[in-house]
């Protein structure tokens, strides 16, 4: 019987070569260099015990493998938070505020700009 495994990619095994699913883990770590004690086996929605026979399989002959320590690829890297300016309190808040909203005056008939617009008028 021929059993789909999707690994890092996807393959077509023979169950006679590998019997159960800890024949399978020892195929799978030599071939993809996956550390063999991390390695997950899983059909539809159950894990593979190591004893488990892989010709005892019912319906789609496909195992999933799942390794946990690869982690997540293409992950932002993490970085730094940068010093910020102070924002203005009290007065010059106030100020500026009143400079947004009045001293600026809108051009009548113009298209309005976001508050976080960088296009000067």
């Amino acid at each position: 019987m021929q059993l789909i495994v999707r690994s890092l990619d996807t393959r077509v095994v023979d169950t006679n070569v590998c019997q159960s699913a800890a024949d399978l883990k020892v195929l799978l770590s030599s071939e993809d260099r996956l550390p063999l004690e991390d390695i997950q086996l899983y059909h539809g929605n159950t894990i593979l015990d190591n004893a488990q026979r892989l010709n005892e399989l019912l319906g789609d002959a496909a195992v999933d493998v799942i390794v946990p320590t690869l982690g997540v690829r293409g992950q932002t890297p993490k970085v730094e938070k940068q010093d910020k300016k102070k924002k203005p309190r009290g007065r010059a808040k106030r100020r500026m505020q009143f400079n947004r909203r009045f001293a600026i005056v809108a051009i009548p008939g113009a298209r309005r700009r976001g508050p976080n617009s960088n296009v000067k008028a």
